[in-house]
């Protein structure tokens, strides 16, 4: 299990999945070990087997909660929403610690997101917020569930909101946390098309960036990779975005497959390789998140605009056309929908 583990993070994931049948040879009932296997075959796009895994994991288990997520998480994958959002409500009973209760209304938080309903996700921001209070450290809890406010905010296009959010969290960080702001800042100006501002706060970011633990080294790669493609400089884009390609397949990022939400960083890459004119590696890209996750409404986005520009329209409005049954249900300013809207006019 511990070398399958290590294949995982390289990314190696068929040599993974050896590794966890040779286990499950000797030791058929470890719940562990099927509940690995399943992410295994989730990260090879396989979901049928993922969702046998999952099944046997939940059967084997004491505590059969992660595996009851995990087949929710798959269920939102696929597209099967309502029976992902009903599997997560059966879980909230009574018996749930404060932590358990937390990943519950997190794995709603995420179903919630990919179909576009984020007033429904921050309204359980501030739900999960309130629980975490009891056990989690403030500077953990203003980062990683208050901050995401101020993220969810700008896709619904409230920019000065979003901002006025960001302002009171880093008031209330001390260095160096308070420079994890600047990739929030970040995600708020570019949906704000605010390029000057953008570069700002890159720019701020590089000056600390030997402050920040590894895992943000991606990003930042991309934010770099994004301000070269505004200066019509693709050949300075291409090796960053190679770069943080090669960071996100071989990081920690890597072991958060399993969130709906973690998706999204990739197909924002995959966007980045099409702004910068590599088109098949654009291509290459959005099909791999759409085999692993052939639900993500962003994904399928992405996929259009490469149609269009490989000149396939008709692709590309099939495509626009199955981003907007995902988020049917989503909030009418939810910034992707209203894209997707105004590309398949303009075809």
């Amino acid at each position: 299990m511990q070398k399958a583990e290590v294949e995982q993070q390289r990314a190696h994931h068929a040599a993974g999945a050896g590794y966890l049948m040779q286990f499950l040879e000797q030791e058929p009932a470890s719940a562990d070990a099927h509940l690995q296997l399943a992410g295994v075959y989730q990260a090879l796009g396989d979901l049928e087997a993922a969702q046998v895994s999952l099944e046997d994991a939940a059967i084997l288990s004491d505590s059969p909660l992660e595996s009851e997520i995990g087949l929710a998480r798959l269920e939102a994958r696929r597209g099967y929403f309502n029976e992902a959002e009903e599997r997560l409500v059966e879980q909230l009973d009574d018996g749930l610690s404060p932590q358990q209760r937390v990943q519950v209304l997190a794995a709603r938080a995420e179903v919630a997101f990919v179909r576009g309903q984020i007033e429904i996700v921050m309204a359980l921001h501030v739900e999960i917020n309130e629980i975490a209070q009891g056990f989690m450290p403030p500077m953990v809890r203003l980062i990683s569930i208050e901050g995401q406010q101020s993220a969810m905010l700008a896709l619904l296009g409230r920019i000065d909101e979003a901002i006025a959010v960001a302002d009171e969290i880093s008031a209330q960080l001390q260095a160096p946390m308070d420079a994890y702001m600047n990739f929030t800042y970040t995600s708020i100006y570019n949906a704000a098309n605010d390029r000057e501002t953008y570069r700002e706060w890159v720019e701020r970011t590089l000056q600390v960036q030997d402050q920040l633990p590894p895992i943000f080294q991606p990003f930042i790669e991309m934010q770099l990779a994004r301000l070269a493609i505004w200066d019509e400089e693709f050949d300075v884009a291409m090796p960053h975005l190679d770069r943080a390609s090669e960071l996100l397949g071989q990081s920690h990022i890597q072991l958060l497959r399993d969130s709906l939400g973690t998706s999204s960083i990739h197909v924002m890459l995959a966007e980045l390789y099409l702004e910068a004119k590599a088109i098949n590696d654009s291509r290459e890209r959005v099909d791999a998140i759409l085999k692993v996750f052939p639900a993500n409404g962003y994904a399928k986005l992405v996929s259009a605009k490469v149609h269009v520009a490989q000149g396939n329209e008709k692709a590309g409005r099939e495509a626009l056309a199955e981003a907007l049954e995902i988020w049917s249900d989503a909030d009418a300013d939810y910034t992707y929908s209203v894209e997707s809207k105004s590309l398949m006019n303009s075809l």
